[in-house]
């Protein structure tokens, strides 16, 4: 997300997409503090991750509900962390770099489905954003 006023809700869709990408596809009608929530509790994000992941939300909200602020700059540092954060706590798989689910739909439009939690490895304690 370069900055703009559209750069708060790119950059959503594009932690989103990693989220998927690692096997958690989102319900598109959470609120963007539940999803957040989710994202921390499925990827066991650190610190440094959620709070990125706090910016990221307070900038979404203020983007979606709110006069914008700024030049969008802090959205980018924002997603930097949280991406970062995603790469330690919760690696992709070499198929999934080489075909990220975020890019792959079934001829129905639909996602393919996510992975179980059997899948999944075990990441550790669950928490949330708090």
């Amino acid at each position: 997300a370069a900055g703009g006023p559209a750069a708060a809700a790119a950059a959503w869709r594009e932690l989103l997409a990693e989220s998927r990408d690692r096997g958690s596809a989102l319900c598109p009608t959470e609120t963007v503090r539940v999803a957040a929530d989710r994202l921390v509790r499925v990827h066991a994000l650190d610190a440094d991750g959620r709070e990125g992941l706090r910016s990221l939300v307070r900038a979404v909200e203020q983007s979606w509900y709110g006069a914008a602020s700024g030049d969008g700059s802090e959205v980018g540092v924002a997603v930097a962390r949280v991406r970062a954060s995603l790469r330690r706590c919760a690696p992709l798989s070499l198929r999934a770099r080489l075909l990220p689910r975020s890019l792959l739909f079934r001829r129905d439009g639909q996602e393919p489905p996510a992975l179980g939690a059997e899948d999944q490895p075990d990441r550790g304690p669950r928490v949330g954003l708090g």
